[in-house]
This record gives C-alpha cells, sequence and structure tokens, in this order.
C-alpha cells in the first residue's frame, strides 16, 4: 500500500468485504459464520448474500459499495470459483479493489486452483484453498484467525475452542461440497463418454489416474518441461515451446473441469479427483485404452 494510502487508513475503522458469487452462497454463509465464531463485529462485516450483512433497503449498488471503499480500511476477501469469474458484478468488485490498493486475502473455493486464477490477483500470492490437504488448510486457517484477531483488536480464543470451531467449518464445507458433488455425479457416467475433452487431456488424465500415485508431476528446469503422468513424460525433448504449450493447456483444460486438482499450490503436483478417477474408468472402457503401453499409441 503506497504512502498516501497510508495516510488515509490511519483513523479509519477496519471491515471486512466478502467479494462472492450468490451462486456460491453456502460456502459463504459458512465462511460469515466462522467470522462471527472468531469474534469479528457484525458492523464490520459486508456480504451481500447473507441477511444483516447486505445492502442497506433503497441504496444504489455501486454508490454503495464505492462509499464503503472510500470510507473504511477495507480487507477484501475474494472468495474465488468458476462461478466468481463468470460474474461481472464480482470482476467489477476485484477491479475496484486493486485500483483503490485495497488489502485482500484470497480464498479458493473446492474445486477451483491456483493456476485459475487470473486478472488483478495475483496468484503467487498465498491464498486460502478450502480442498486442500487437511493439514495445509488448518494452517491457512490458524493464519487467518491470528490475522484478524490483530486487524479487529479481538479477543484472543483458547486453542481448545478454536479447534473446535475451526474443524466444524471445515466439516460444513466438505458436506457442501460433497452434496454438489453428488448431484453433480447423478449423471456423470452418462457423459463422460462424450464429455468435452480434448485428446490431450483425455490420455493425459488415464494415465496419471492409473498410476499408483494419481499424480501429474510439472517440472521446469534448463533442459526443458516436463509433464509425467505415472511412469511416462508427455513431452516430447525436440517438440520446443509448441510442445510445451500443447500439455500445459491440457492440465488446464483437466483443472477447469475438476478432474484434476493442484496441490501443490504452485502448479507444480495435481492429484486425480475424484470426478477425474470416475471420468478416466470411462474413457477407459469407451476407448479400449492399455496404460501398459506408451501413450503415444492413442496421441498419433
Amino acid at each position: 500500500m503506497n504512502s498516501e494510502n497510508t495516510k488515509l487508513h490511519t483513523n479509519q475503522k477496519n471491515k471486512l468485504f466478502i467479494s462472492h458469487s450468490s451462486k456460491d452462497v453456502e460456502y459463504v454463509k459458512a465462511f460469515v459464520n466462522l467470522l462471527e465464531d472468531i469474534g469479528v463485529p457484525e458492523d464490520a462485516i459486508v456480504c451481500s448474500s447473507v441477511t444483516g450483512y447486505g445492502i442497506p433497503l433503497g441504496e444504489d449498488i455501486y454508490d454503495w459499495l464505492s462509499m464503503q471503499f472510500q470510507k473504511y480500511k477495507l480487507h477484501v476477501i475474494f472468495m474465488l470459483s468458476n462461478n466468481y469469474y463468470k460474474s461481472v458484478a464480482c470482476l467489477n468488485e476485484m477491479g475496484a479493489a486493486w485500483v483503490l490498493k485495497q488489502e485482500y486475502y484470497s480464498i479458493l473455493l473446492p474445486q477451483f486452483d491456483f493456476v485459475q486464477i487470473k486478472g488483478a490477483i495475483n496468484p503467487n500470492r498465498i491464498g486460502i484453498k478450502l480442498d486442500n490437504e487437511i493439514e495445509e488448510l488448518n494452517h491457512r486457517l490458524n493464519e487467518l484467525k491470528d490475522a484478524l484477531i490483530e486487524q479487529f483488536s479481538l479477543n484472543s480464543i483458547s486453542v481448545s475452542k478454536w479447534e473446535r470451531l475451526r474443524n466444524q467449518f471445515v466439516k460444513t464445507i466438505k458436506e457442501i461440497d460433497n452434496d454438489f458433488n453428488e448431484k453433480n455425479d447423478e449423471n456423470l457416467s452418462n457423459r463422460s463418454s462424450s464429455i468435452q475433452i480434448s485428446k490431450d487431456a483425455k490420455i493425459l488424465l488415464v494415465y496419471s489416474a492409473n498410476s499408483s500415485n494419481g499424480e501429474i508431476i510439472v517440472l521446469r528446469t534448463m533442459s526443458g518441461l516436463t509433464v509425467k503422468g505415472g511412469k511416462w513424460n508427455f513431452v516430447k525433448y525436440n517438440g520446443g515451446a509448441r510442445e510445451e504449450s500443447r500439455w500445459q493447456d491440457a492440465i488446464i483444460e483437466l483443472v477447469k473441469l475438476s478432474l484434476i486438482s493442484d496441490v501443490s499450490n504452485k502448479g507444480e503436483i495435481f492429484r486425480v479427483t475424484t470426478k477425474g478417477y470416475k471420468t478416466a474408468d470411462n474413457i477407459i472402457k469407451n476407448l479400449s485404452i492399455n496404460t501398459e503401453i506408451s501413450p503415444e499409441e492413442y496421441l498419433q
């Protein structure tokens, strides 16, 4: 934050603005409940989808939001998802936060990965991924709690109470995600054979899903890019930039379809999701793929 904004915010009251898509309301409600549990005051939270925290009746939404950005020291919390990036209103909020140099946290909802972050948000800035490994998720939530207690001068929470509140939040997020997956899985088997996936992405998914750890390893060295699914490296060493771009696109495609997830948060280690395994099984069945032979047999 520059010196002019720092001076401007010296005597301003801290406030949280939760930028989100209304289609992700269940996740957002759970997060607001966590903020309440931490002790963030009701008048310090702005969240349009949760009763009591939205835009006052009769107010012009854009004028009111503009006033919030100017009047308060606003800490923006971006609840990022595929729905978020499809919303013009969300992208406007992101742009406003960037122009006004607001402090922010990034929270990635389930089925959304760091590699998908674009726009004004720095993808290399550490955020909280709600479907990350439990140890990493707990660590990031602990950091968020500590930061909010300091910023809002809140009373501290005992370790035992915080762990109970945090664990309940994580459980709720998982339940919401499971409900979402069950609704989508109902017709997945009928769609998998005709799902719109490129040949490259299909073969990379299948070979990775049938490896011992279900991982795709992406490494860049002096000799070039390596994309390894199982025991196979999919990037031809003599392919150059065109070949590297080909497999980077395949990874992005699989991430967007929620068939793999970035477990490293650095775009280096991806793991096949439950949806990915089911899709891979259907692809193998319909295309009669034998993963014991080189993937080149199916990429010609």
